[in-house]
């Protein structure tokens, strides 16, 4: 069955998948997984490239169960078979992917706003981007996909933040452990994480993502008026 429709919206984050159960050989990553009360079926998740289809099959030999892809089958027991297929799914999406409109918007504010290109980070961490201001080079912004376990939240899985730098009061204002944290990785008095879902109030997004360059720019300056004393 196709649920390749996911790409539509979303982003695959490898090292979340991975870290998730699914192998990976060669640019294909699949998952198989029991499938709770269907006597002993799993279903074979796999992703390639921007598509994603999932199988069911009988263990423990890995028959296919062919009513799975007939549309017009019916009963109560292919019905839980589906539904739980499909409650996979949805865990995967949840866990595995990002939903790309909150970054990809983001990033076209900063690309039109000033004309910042992403800079990812895949050699060390695939799912991690930086902005840089142009004058200093410096990061004022980075994208990350990290563990809820990182931001101290009792609950599975992975999560995508914005680092910004911001003013230590307003830091200490924000934080609520709730939609902003303490800067993840970085100096926790100058910066600070900003949950990214689709709850996330894009204006005090882009607001943050404008005091961080401002800031980064202004050190710039400071730096460049010291050399010259």
């Amino acid at each position: 069955m196709d649920f390749s429709s996911v790409f539509r919206t979303h982003d695959f984050l490898e090292d979340a998948a991975v870290s998730y159960g699914f192998k990976k050989k060669g640019g294909v990553f699949t998952l198989e997984r029991a499938l709770p009360e269907t006597d002993g079926l799993a279903a074979v998740v796999t992703v390639h490239g921007r598509e994603m289809t999932v199988s069911v099959v009988e263990l423990p030999d890995r028959v296919p169960y062919a009513l799975f892809e007939v549309e017009s089958a019916e009963g109560a027991f292919v019905d839980r078979v589906r539904q739980e297929a499909e409650n996979l799914v949805r865990d995967v999406v949840e866990n595995c992917f990002f939903d790309s409109d909150v970054r990809s918007r983001l990033l076209s504010y900063v690309k039109e706003r000033y004309g910042t290109e992403q800079e990812n980070l895949r050699v060390i961490y695939k799912d991690y981007c930086t902005l840089r201001e142009h004058g200093t080079k410096k990061w004022y912004g980075l994208f990350m996909c990290i563990p809820w376990t990182s931001l101290h939240v009792e609950r599975k899985g992975m999560t995508e933040v914005l680092n910004v730098k911001a003013d230590p009061e307003e830091i200490q204002r924000l934080i609520d452990h709730d939609r902003y944290f303490p800067a993840y990785h970085m100096d926790k008095v100058h910066w600070i994480s900003i949950l990214l879902d689709k709850e996330t109030d894009m204006d005090a997004a882009k607001r943050m993502l404008d005091e961080s360059y401002a800031l980064v720019e202004k050190s710039g300056r400071k730096g460049r008026r010291k050399v010259k004393k």
